[in-house]
């Protein structure tokens, strides 16, 4: 399991006996894997630019149907 120190921002893996431990305590928190956490914000990113390129395109469109 993936454990983050609130205090410090530190992420790291360890053994699911060890992560429940941790958890027991304040300062540590069960997250998301980083890499699983990075593949959905790049996969957001590339949907938002997506997303801005047809808006960009729709619009060049509508100014030359205009014209």
């Amino acid at each position: 399991m993936w454990i983050q120190n609130t205090d410090t921002g530190s992420t790291w893996f360890v053994e699911d006996e060890h992560g429940n431990k941790l958890l027991k305590e304040d300062r540590y928190k069960k997250v998301q894997s980083p890499i699983k956490k990075a593949e959905k914000n790049s996969k957001k990113a590339a949907d938002k630019t997506t997303d801005e390129e047809n808006q960009e395109s729709a619009d060049a469109g509508e100014k030359a149907s205009d014209e």
